[in-house]
């Protein structure tokens, strides 16, 4: 079966023919470096991982190359060609190289370049490139993206770092092999300043699994600020419906895993199930006026939120009766069959 391939034609051409200059010799001229690098650095950064395979395949990085020899008085004379330069040399020569050299196959290569990085990234793929070293199989490389991170990632602009966690924080947070590294991601996730770039996304965006995106983001308190906005006025209705249930229930969920749940252990039947971890949610917002916003929200997904928070929170609720058959007249049939639900069950039965 053949696999479809992330990259352009156009990149995976240029990238071949690159590799084919490196392997040769003399190494490419910075121009073309730069377009390369440019034309990288514009992939979107949840597609990292599989970029990182494919550029490392189209350059040949880490395939057998001439080893560098040292010129003799003969060769001198005769003036015979010296074998392309090694990746260290590019590096010291050209730092752009870095950023090309953090997908080899190599780890020794992988781990100079983090530590050879000088400009903090310029795009969301170039921050999620560093980030994915975190997670590197090679323990050298992860400590030396440590090393990268706490020295590039403060110097990333809030609203670039900001794209980078909406883009990445879903795909980043089921990485297996970092451990204590993780912690140089959240420092700057957890930055208030990204906070206050990363609402204004959520509320406009109108594609993507946002809502996953928000609940694993929520674990950072700095972006319980933008909940009550969000709420009410976010595009897409499985925002709203996360922060309306968020601010309902004065906590957040964040799926931290998957594992089983026994139905039957006599026949060994069970279930896959998310794992979950929480934080209570410090907000004077009013369940009562949260529930009634919602309750008249045009999407019936965060209707039935607000009815469910209204079935539970019905004891302390005003004019019961009246949200009752508001909902019994709604045109969803999920919102009615709550509404027949608390008909049927009075409170004090």
């Amino acid at each position: 079966m053949k696999r479809d391939h992330l990259l352009p034609l156009g990149l995976r051409q240029s990238l071949s023919a690159f590799g084919e200059r490196l392997v040769s010799g003399p190494a490419p001229d910075g121009a073309i470096l730069e377009r390369i690098l440019t034309d990288i650095e514009d992939l979107p950064a949840d597609a990292v991982s599989r970029a990182a395979h494919e550029i490392n395949a189209g350059v040949r990085l880490g395939w057998v190359r001439p080893a560098p020899r040292k010129r003799g008085v003969l060769d001198l004379f005769l003036g015979a060609p010296v074998g392309p330069p090694s990746e260290r040399e590019l590096m010291t020569a050209d730092p752009r190289y870095a950023r090309l050299f953090l997908f080899h196959s190599d780890g020794r290569i992988r781990e100079a370049a983090l530590d050879a990085l000088v400009e903090p990234p310029a795009t969301p793929f170039a921050f999620a490139a560093i980030a994915l070293r975190l997670n590197d199989w090679a323990e050298p490389v992860r400590a030396a993206a440590v090393r990268c991170a706490e020295r590039l990632f403060p110097l990333a602009s809030p609203e670039l770092t900001a794209r980078t966690a909406i883009d990445l924080v879903d795909k980043a947070f089921r990485w297996r092999r970092w451990g204590q590294e993780r912690q140089a991601l959240d420092a700057v996730f957890a930055n208030p300043a990204v906070a206050a770039h990363v609402a204004p996304l959520f509320l406009t965006g109108a594609n993507g699994p946002l809502a996953t995106r928000l609940r694993q983001l929520l674990r950072y308190p700095g972006f319980d600020r933008g909940l009550a906005e969000l709420a009410r006025d976010a595009v897409q209705p499985s925002i709203r419906a996360t922060a309306l249930k968020c601010l309902i229930e004065r906590k957040v969920h964040w799926p931290v895993g998957h594992g089983w749940k026994w139905i039957d252990k006599a026949y060994g039947l069970r279930r896959r199930v998310v794992l979950t971890e929480s934080r209570e949610l410090a907000t004077d917002q009013d369940p009562e006026a949260l529930i009634r916003q919602g309750l008249v929200d045009r999407s019936a997904v965060v209707r039935r939120v607000a009815a469910d928070a209204l079935i539970e929170h019905r004891a302390s609720v005003r004019d019961l009766d009246q949200l009752i058959a508001r909902m019994t007249a709604d045109r969803s049939p999920s919102i009615r069959e709550r509404a027949d639900y608390m008909i049927r069950h009075p409170l004090g039965t």
